[in-house]
């Protein structure tokens, strides 16, 4: 658990206060609530089916940033969607002005492969146990998953399941013959 001097830090590090809480709220049709593990799964529910995953700015080319800035304009009020920096950046601002504390993380899509980690997700505190919260995934994982070894979590028909090995979180997808493939990992 961090100090209010370490979490104000941090805080001030990724500027979340350039983004408008009641705004987001709006947009993704919830109300503002105080920090829980019910209200991280609600919220997270609530931005994946509001916030589409799309990365058309970038392969296009015109991509502004990653500025929060600039996300929560895109996202928020021009009601685009974005890809999984976008969504979890500005997810996370959102989570830390409500008073959750949030690790931002970084993960491959195939994390037994070889190749630098493109994907970015969130780690949440709530209600006592820590949380994988992946709004921009792009495929669906509409809840968060417990962060620990063995958690399953049925994502709308889609079970998926975390393991843990050393430093590695490996999400599983059971895919529609009954096998499983990965869907992500994060350290």
């Amino acid at each position: 658990m961090s100090t209010p001097t370490q979490q104000a830090t941090r805080t001030d590090e990724w500027n979340i206060a350039s983004v408008d809480v009641d705004a987001y709220l709006q947009r993704i049709g919830h109300p503002q609530v105080p920090p829980s593990a019910d209200a991280l799964r609600s919220l997270h529910e609530e931005h994946v089916r509001a916030i589409p995953f799309e990365n058309v700015d970038v392969v296009l080319g015109t991509h502004r940033g990653l500025e929060l800035d600039v996300i929560s304009d895109k996202l928020v009020h021009r009601r685009r969607g974005g890809y999984c920096f976008e969504h979890a950046l500005l997810f996370a601002a959102v989570l830390e002005q409500l008073g959750f504390e949030v690790q931002r993380r970084m993960a491959r899509v195939h994390p037994h492969g070889s190749g630098v980690r493109t994907h970015m997700m969130l780690a949440v505190h709530a209600s006592g146990a820590e949380y994988l919260a992946d709004v921009g995934f792009g495929a669906g994982m509409l809840y968060p998953t417990p962060l620990r070894d063995g958690a399953v979590v049925d994502q709308a028909g889609w079970e998926h399941r975390l393991t843990h090995d050393g430093a590695l979180w490996t999400l599983w997808k059971r895919d529609d013959h009954g096998g499983s493939s990965t869907a992500s990992a994060a350290v």
